[in-house]
């Protein structure tokens, strides 16, 4: 189940769980464009804490929904690069971390449009997102 936590505004966590079929990716993607509508309406950037599930390997289905999101990503990054100041990724898997870290900030750049990064802790991704929100309030 997707989980957004606007309460914070404009710091959002994003939990998605396992998304493993088009229609679970389906119903991110429509969460993300009310989130992306709402922040155009208040015209004011945000951040995400995106709280990544543990992957299994992919089968058909979990490889058809990524094509999905893939699809999207492509389509809607323009809007993500306009709205989103930064996002965090928070892991719990040391593979996860040792594999994205040298890459996360140029793969969140190409596929979202904007900052990027990651880390162990929830707490560690709030402070780097609140400290790039910060800066495009200047």
């Amino acid at each position: 189940m997707i989980k957004i936590d606007r309460s914070n505004w404009p710091l959002i966590i994003l939990d998605t769980g396992e998304m493993k079929t088009a229609e679970q990716v389906s119903v991110y993607h429509h969460e993300m464009e009310k989130l992306l509508d709402y922040a155009e309406q208040r015209r004011e950037m945000f951040g995400i804490i995106y709280k990544s599930p543990k992957q299994d390997s992919k089968d058909k289905a979990q490889k058809d929904a990524q094509k999905l999101g893939n699809a999207w990503l492509k389509a809607n990054r323009p809007r993500i690069a306009e709205n989103c100041a930064a996002i965090g990724v928070v892991t719990g898997s040391s593979d996860m971390m040792k594999l994205m870290k040298p890459i996360i900030s140029l793969a969140m750049k190409r596929r979202m449009g904007t900052k990027g990064n990651i880390f162990h802790s929830t707490e560690e991704a709030q402070t780097w997102v609140l400290e790039h929100l910060s800066v495009t309030d200047q």
